[in-house]
């Protein structure tokens, strides 16, 4: 007869506690062949969680054993649905990156045109940092390029509005539309005058 050790639901791992389990040590003893496996069963399903389960419970846990479903082909048994979320996200996530990076960058650029008395190193450090990160992140993810395009319009007015706050200028002191084009933007030696 094998004896197979079932999980204490209490602990979930696998080594049963007398406290929360009472008469564990003599349920142990007798158990037959067939409650052993029954109990194996119980602990590889119902006490455990379903892998969609984890999503909410633990995230860690849930990507691990995503990835080794995955790589295993074990498709099926793969919480799809969360994964396509998760990856839907991460695009999402790298697109807000982009516009943040563009935001902070013609605010910059903004503040360097219109308050020349106040320019510094602080302001030209930011400048370069932003630009090199814009680059970067269109040089690793170039689909975002045509992204970078179409949010310009959206990005500057929320630009104009953290310059106008750093500044301390009227609002009507900045253009309407974007004064830089996208090429500027981008040019590692371009400071407007």
């Amino acid at each position: 007869m094998t004896l197979v050790r079932p999980i204490c639901p209490a602990t979930a791992r696998g080594y049963p506690h007398p406290a929360v389990w009472p008469g564990i040590e003599n349920r142990l003893l007798s158990l037959s062949v067939t409650e052993g496996a029954i109990l194996f069963a119980m602990q590889a399903s119902v006490l455990r969680p379903t892998v969609s389960g984890l999503y909410e419970q633990d995230f860690f846990e849930w990507t691990v054993r995503n990835a080794q479903l995955l790589r295993a082909g074990r498709f099926e048994e793969a919480d799809l649905e969360h994964i396509a979320e998760e990856i839907e996200d991460m695009g999402k996530s790298e697109r807000r990156e982009l516009e943040t990076r563009l935001r902070v960058l013609l605010s910059h650029l903004l503040k360097w045109r219109f308050q020349p008395n106040h320019r510094g190193r602080s302001w030209q450090a930011t400048i370069r940092v932003q630009r090199t990160e814009l680059l970067r992140l269109l040089a690793d993810m170039p689909s975002l390029q045509p992204q970078l395009r179409e949010r310009l319009p959206e990005v500057y007015p929320t630009a104009v509005e953290g310059a106008i706050a750093e500044t301390k200028l009227p609002d009507g002191v900045f253009p309407p539309r974007c004064p830089f084009s996208l090429d500027q933007i981008l040019d590692a030696d371009f400071f407007p005058d």
